[in-house]
């Protein structure tokens, strides 16, 4: 580090020197115009900064900022609140799926497996691309619609499913009679 360098940073730099580099330093502010230049300009700056009146917030300021928080607060609680029923119910639908495949198809129970995986992967995309949609509009009946949509989905689903198994079952008790 060369001497110019080495002024600048005791110059900008808060902490007390020791005396032999304020000696240092004082030497060579009289022998260099660029450094002494900086000295007295942040000198002068840090003086009039410390002269300035300070100036007041507009009246009413925190009150209106403490209110706007407050009500972001509690729009996020909502918004947290309907995020976690909406996945709470999906779980509960996934988990119902899952058990009546389970139950019904003891057979294919590595096949069945592999489904539910596949099943619960694409819901949970499905599930985190509707909350990011959600989260945009912030409208509570628009996610107690579209959770009673995705309800009603997967209850026709499941009894599709439960229908379609218990034909089968039936089926192959019959031919085995």
């Amino acid at each position: 580090m060369n001497t110019h360098e080495m002024v600048e940073k005791w110059i900008l730099d808060e902490t007390a020197l020791s005396p032999e580099e304020s000696l240092q330093m004082k030497e060579h502010l009289a022998e260099c115009h660029r450094c002494y230049c900086l000295y007295q300009n942040l000198k002068g700056s840090l003086t009039c900064i410390k002269q300035a009146p300070e100036k007041k917030p507009a009246p009413g300021f925190s009150v209106r900022w403490q209110q706007q928080m407050i009500l972001r607060t509690k729009e996020k609680e909502k918004t947290d609140l309907i995020h976690r029923i909406l996945k709470v119910s999906a779980l509960i639908s996934v988990l119902s799926i899952s058990s009546c495949l389970v139950f019904f198809l003891p057979g294919n129970l590595i096949k069945t497996a592999l489904y539910i995986s596949d099943l619960l992967k694409f819901i949970s995309v499905q599930i985190h691309q509707l909350g990011t949609i959600l989260s945009v509009f912030k409208i509570p009946l628009l996610f107690i619609g579209i959770g009673s949509i995705l309800l009603l989905f997967i209850y026709i689903i499941v009894a599709t499913l439960s229908t379609l198994t218990i034909k089968r079952i039936r089926k192959g008790a019959d031919s085995h009679e």
